[in-house]
């Protein structure tokens, strides 16, 4: 006989049995997992990839627990326990080891990983998603043999501004890492790299700043000195006839200062604002004449008067001659003619004419200050000039005179020089 269960044929004491049925089958179950609970049993899911697989285990060890549910371990799998306690079960997730090579900078090393790509490379300290290149999507899950190749980021120096910095890069122009350092480049600005060149390996990058600064500054002119020889001034001194005056000229100078410090200099233009005015002097060519002490009382020889514009100083010299001479001199006598037609007598003087002309006034003295000849003129020559080295002979009156005088150095201060007659 079959009874119909259905809600709508239950009536009476059949749906009361039903109910009583359910009821204790329901308060069964709550004691038998009640039971369970007391006793330490849990349920445990262990998931490997796509198969999973749940057991009820008074076990803890979550190694042991994955063994009773069938699963077998390799050496470097991992266990993920997050979403499992010893007390009350859960699951817990088998993450295989994969064996990844992985090619580092042309250096091959092998790793195990676990997951994705770019946790593998992170937790085996390749770096991460910001300082690693690879050649396969960080994002892809790991499989055993994968093959994998990533430029690492490396270290570039930016020096500028009295400041270094560290960027990390895998490769930029010289401008990016600049753009990246927040340093900007003037257009006057040094860099040891090109802009436009790839940084590919450590390197730095310096920037030096550079200015230019336009500078004027004011620069003497020497003046030029002239001289002239002048024979109306002693030997060994000078006058200035006309004074030197400096000029001035205007230089513009391009500085270049490199990071604050000059560095070099160079001159743009250079103007005269003031020209100098040449200094003229005049060299005294005048012989000194000797310092001269004449015996008191002394007279002179010639009998020729001293013209009024020869004036003489308180020593018995000559103030103005155009010359000063000196030499040996003789005397001589009795000649009955001189060679310029001119009356011997004395003062009148034998002389070289080519280097005392005929005609020029002499005032001779002996250097010893013990005669003083006098106001003489070049008017005779005689063979003396051949055979001695006098600069005159002087003529005497008589023979004893000449003995006297015999041979002695005289000073000769040319009034003027005469013009060979």
């Amino acid at each position: 006989m079959t009874i119909d269960l259905k809600p709508e044929h239950l009536h009476g004491a059949a749906f009361r049995l039903l109910t009583a049925v359910v009821a204790v089958t329901f308060i069964f179950s709550a004691t038998v997992t009640s039971f369970a609970y007391s006793n330490g049993i849990k349920t445990v899911t262990v998931t490997d990839g796509l198969r999973t697989r749940s057991v009820s285990t008074k076990l803890d060890d979550p190694e042991q627990i994955v063994k009773a549910a069938g699963f077998a371990l390799s050496a470097n799998d991992e266990l993920s326990t997050k979403a499992f306690s010893p007390e009350s079960g859960g699951i817990i997730t088998i993450n295989r080891a994969k064996t990844v090579r992985v090619i580092d900078n042309n250096k091959i090393v092998y790793c195990i990983g676990y997951n994705t790509l770019g946790n593998t490379l992170r937790d085996r300290g390749f770096g991460t998603s910001e300082n690693i290149d690879s050649d396969i999507p960080l994002e892809e899950n790991v499989f055993d043999g994968m093959q994998v190749v990533i430029n690492r980021a490396f270290p570039v120096k930016v020096v500028a501004d009295g400041e270094e910095t560290t960027l990390y890069t895998m490769g930029s122009t010289v401008s990016d890492l600049l753009d990246e350092a927040g340093v900007e480049v003037g257009d006057e600005d040094d860099v040891n790299r090109t802009l436009t060149s790839d940084v590919s390996d450590e390197a730095t990058i310096t920037v030096d700043r550079v200015e230019y600064i336009e500078r004027t500054a004011k620069e003497e002119i020497p003046f030029e000195t002239q001289t002239e020889t002048s024979a109306d001034i002693f030997e060994g001194e000078k006058e200035v006839v006309t004074a030197g005056v400096k000029g001035e000229k205007e230089l513009v100078y391009k500085d270049k200062f490199v990071n604050g410090e000059l560095e070099s200099s160079e001159l743009v233009s250079e103007t005269t604002v003031k020209e100098p005015v040449k200094e003229v002097v005049k060299i005294g060519a005048k012989k000194r004449p000797a310092l001269i002490i004449f015996k008191n009382g002394v007279e002179p020889i010639s009998d020729l008067d001293v013209p009024s514009y020869v004036k003489l100083d308180s020593n018995g010299v000559p103030k103005n001659y155009v010359d000063y001479l000196e030499g040996a001199a003789t005397a001589y006598t009795n000649d009955p003619q001189t060679s310029t037609g001119r009356k011997p007598q004395q003062g009148i003087v034998a002389v070289d004419p080519k280097e005392i002309p005929y005609g020029s006034e002499l005032y001779i003295v002996s250097k010893d200050g013990q005669y003083v000849y006098g106001y003489a003129i070049a008017g005779d020559t005689g063979g003396f000039i051949y055979s001695t080295n006098n600069i005159a002979d002087l003529y005497m009156d008589t023979y004893d005179m000449c003995c006297e005088w015999g041979r002695r150095d005289i000073a000769i201060y040319v009034i003027s020089y005469g013009n060979g007659k």
